[in-house]
This record gives C-alpha cells, structure tokens and sequence, in this order.
C-alpha cells in the first residue's frame, strides 16, 4: 500500500542509486514524458509517426528491393511475411540479412564512414531504425550506398 504524500526513500549508499532498480528509471522516464508533450504540442500522435517511418521504409526497399519478395541487393529482409500479414505490428528498426560474402559489421563499419548509424548482429544482421528526424533523401541515399558498398564486396570475393 502507498502512503501519500510519498518521500524519498532514506539511501544508506548513494552510490548503488543509478545500479538499475526503480529510482534509476526516473531518467529514462523523464525523458520519456518531456518527448510525449513536445509531440502533443505538435500535434503529433504515436500513429503518425508510426505512418511516417513505416513510409520511409517502404520508400527504403522500394530503392533496394529486386522484387516484392523482401530480396534486396545484398540480402533479404527479416521476418518479411510478418511485415506483409501484420502490417500494423512493425517497429522502427528493419533487420537486413546480408548474402553470403557481404559482412554486416564491415558495412556498419563503413556506413559510420558516410555518417550513418546502424547495429550489425551476428556478423551477418544488419539493424537500421528510422524515425522523425530522417527525411526521404537521408533514405534514399542510405539505400543507394548499402546497394554500392554491397556490391564493392561481393566484386572483392
């Protein structure tokens, strides 16, 4: 049962405070709420930015796609089927298996090099997220150097 009004529980070691239980959170909470009311004050809801990346990333694999398959140039996109049958329950992020002699962590690698920021899983995943801050030509020109740094490394083999 909570006691109102509540008071900051007594900390026999601060040091153990930011170690990851609830007061830990406070942060990530903050942040949370002061990211909700800038989108309300925008006017924004959570299913407007989920349109919006949902757009990038269509606008994303349309620029690689070989076809409607979820083949790319380099690699096929996870969980294509899901992203077909479910479309209202894709994330943010787009998880690209790279083919056979194309290295998830060389191309992260060299994406740094052109000021893109992705996760390489597993030496052969690739996790690119999208979101408010990225317009069409950051897409489009993030599509164009995966599909040339692809095919640099499979002309290396």
């Amino acid at each position: 049962m909570l006691n109102f009004p509540m008071h900051e529980p007594e900390m026999k070691d601060m040091g153990t405070r930011l170690e990851g239980g609830t007061v830990a959170n406070v942060v990530h909470t903050e942040l949370f709420i002061k990211q909700q009311r800038l989108m309300q004050n925008k006017g924004l809801s959570i299913s407007a930015v989920n349109q919006r990346v949902q757009t990038l990333q269509a606008l994303f694999l349309s620029r690689l796609a070989d076809d409607d398959s979820g083949s790319t140039a380099f690699g096929r996109v996870v969980v294509w089927q899901r992203r077909v049958l479910h479309p209202q329950a894709r994330s943010k992020a787009l998880v690209l298996e790279c083919m056979q002699g194309v290295s998830s962590e060389k191309l992260q690698a060299k994406l740094a090099e052109h000021g893109f920021r992705c996760d390489s899983r597993h030496g052969k995943f690739l996790r690119l997220g999208f979101d408010l801050c990225h317009t069409e030509v950051n897409v489009l020109c993030l599509a164009d150097i995966i599909s040339r740094l692809s095919k640099e490394s499979l002309e290396k083999q």
